[in-house]
């Protein structure tokens, strides 16, 4: 289970893509039950992972998953890679949790582009994951948000 650790940034970003691409074909309840779905699915991996992370013990309560080799330069080699540990992993319970649970689609109410706003929402949510598992941050000003 700690190997799926790369599904729980990429299932919210997922959502956000589909939401940026045919969120306006999926219109407004779809749009914000897929964003819900996605980001509480990473939720569910989370607390698999850590369930897994739990069952070891406590000297093996750390994995490092790595995605590719970045930038292989003779002995310098920079990999994209995942960490789980109990403080990422908790920190990635509370981002996932709180994107799943308490920001569902009701207080978004009020907003005139309710399927963007969602889709970024979620987005963030993943964002976040990422950088709490080890990735590097997404800054909200390169993304052209808020």
């Amino acid at each position: 289970m700690l190997d799926l650790v790369w599904l729980i940034p990429a299932l919210p970003l997922a959502g956000f893509a589909i939401i940026l691409l045919f969120g306006r074909r999926l219109g407004d309840p779809k749009a914000g039950y897929l964003a819900t779905l996605m980001c509480s699915a990473a939720f569910v991996v989370t607390v698999g992972i850590f369930f897994d992370l739990l069952s070891k013990p406590t000297e093996e309560r750390q994995h490092v998953y790595r995605l590719f080799s970045w930038v292989p330069v003779s002995s310098l080699k920079v990999d994209l890679s995942f960490l789980v540990d109990p403080l990422s992993i908790t920190m990635c319970l509370f981002v996932t949790g709180v994107g799943a649970f308490a920001s569902q689609r009701g207080w978004l109410a009020r907003d005139t582009r309710p399927v963007l706003a969602v889709g970024l929402i979620r987005e963030d949510s993943g964002a976040t994951s990422a950088r709490t598992a080890g990735s590097p941050p997404c800054s909200r000003a390169r993304r052209g948000c808020w």
